[in-house]
């Protein structure tokens, strides 16, 4: 047990563990509309370790004549793009989207008999075409905000989502009973996650394994960062609670913030703090199951828009702050923390390395002025940094200890001795 000295308020958490099972940690890529490198790709994941992404084959690309399903154009390419990468990083655990809608239905959701049974017939030949080690699976991207909707349509109604989705969970289970259906993908929905309510009424909750949603706050001024998206989804996790389902997973399929000087663009250094922050707090909570970071690489666009820039890479491959805070410290926050310390806005959570070793990361909440941490015992800790993103960090020395001076919610992570046990470790804050 990490020993906590002279605290008063203090909350000791026991945290999750391994036995919940690791963080599934993910990116998104796009190889089905052709937005990301394969070779960059290839290369990032070699580095980073990271075996998890989120594609699509879109049915329109597929069924371009009536029951007549082809690999061709797009697809195709994602296909051969995908089993070239395993051949040089090994499997790769693709969570598929089940989407769009096709123009020879009528386009836009398919919510007619007509297009509903298309759409099932897309998602069982598509499922019949690829390998068995496909095992998880997304109904739809972002219905509830209008993602595939014919414009000027801005929203989808909840109760022909959960009819979608009742029809396409059954099918997929048929065919594979050992697959991971989520259900929902929801785009953004409030702080209170309105539409979510109203499509468990619907019978939501009881079309999928496991839940999806979509985290963003970037155009949203004073709640930009991580702190707002983890409160959203511990209001989340409250409303599954309520609704009789705390044993259901929640799997965040897309987060991130755009690095944009314009309007709701944040800094390089400001993303790179969020999304690990984001993945830090997801670990400490073990109904959280996974997380793709959205997304892997910028996306050239004429207009430049802010929807290029949420890349953890530039269009030329060059790695942002962001995507090397990523690659360094996944592994060891996906196993999750073997301890959740907060006092006052500052938190530690420590990580046991697969290599034996412990880590503890330090961080304020995004509103924190300068902080002190005193690390008890821990003389030779060694400040670890390999992104450069702890510019505000002074690490002193003192008597056999280490004091951890820092500004604001950037963490500050410590490798600790080899010879020291976490139950001899104490912390003080001031």
């Amino acid at each position: 047990m990490l020993i906590v000295a002279g605290l008063m308020g203090l909350i000791v958490s026991p945290s999750a563990n391994a036995a919940d099972g690791p963080l599934l940690i993910g990116v998104g890529t796009h190889l089905g509309q052709a937005k990301t490198g394969p070779r960059d790709l290839t290369r990032w994941m070699s580095e980073s370790g990271i075996r998890a992404i989120r594609d699509e084959f879109y049915w329109g690309h597929l069924e371009k004549q009536k029951n007549s399903f082809t690999w061709t154009g797009k697809p195709l390419q994602a296909k051969l793009a995908l089993g070239a990468i395993e051949a040089e990083v090994g499997d790769v655990a693709l969570l598929t989207v089940l989407g769009y809608g096709n123009p020879l239905y009528g386009g836009g959701h398919p919510e007619q008999p007509e297009a509903v049974s298309a759409y099932t017939r897309y998602v069982s030949w598509l499922l019949g075409q690829l390998p068995q080690k496909r095992r998880y699976f997304e109904i739809w991207n972002e219905w509830n905000t209008g993602g595939g909707l014919v414009k000027p349509k801005r929203s989808g109604r909840a109760e022909t989502y959960v009819a979608l989705a009742r029809q396409t969970y059954a099918k997929i289970k048929r065919l594979r009973p050992d697959a991971t259906v989520l259900v929902g993908a929801l785009g953004h929905d409030g702080q209170n996650w309105p539409w979510l309510q109203e499509a468990i009424r619907s019978g939501m909750l009881e079309a999928g394994d496991a839940l999806s949603v979509h985290l963003y706050n970037h155009c949203e001024r004073q709640r930009v960062g991580a702190d707002d998206l983890i409160g959203r989804l511990d209001k989340l996790r409250a409303i599954l609670i309520d609704a009789g389902r705390e044993n259901m997973g929640v799997y965040v399929t897309e987060v991130g913030w755009p690095t944009y000087e314009g309007r709701c663009g944040v800094g390089e250094r400001a993303a790179a703090e969020y999304t690990l922050r984001f993945l830090l707090e997801a670990s400490a909570r073990e109904w959280v199951k996974g997380v793709w970071v959205y997304e892997f690489m910028d996306t050239p666009r004429r207009d430049d828009s802010i929807q290029a820039h949420f890349g953890l890479l530039r269009t030329t491959g060059e790695e942002k702050p962001s995507s090397c805070a990523v690659r360094a410290f996944n592994q060891v926050i996906s196993d999750r923390p073997i301890r959740v310390l907060t006092r006052k806005g500052l938190s530690a959570y420590l990580f046991k390395k697969r290599s034996g070793e412990h880590l503890i990361f330090l961080f304020g909440n995004e509103q924190a002025a300068r902080s002190s941490v005193r690390v008890m015992n821990a003389g030779t800790a060694e400040l670890l940094d390999p992104c450069r993103l702890a510019s505000s960090a002074r690490v002193a020395r003192v008597a056999g200890h280490v004091e951890v001076n820092f500004e604001g919610g950037m963490p500050i992570v410590l490798n600790l001795p080899d010879h020291l046990r976490p139950e001899d470790i104490s912390l003080d804050f001031d």
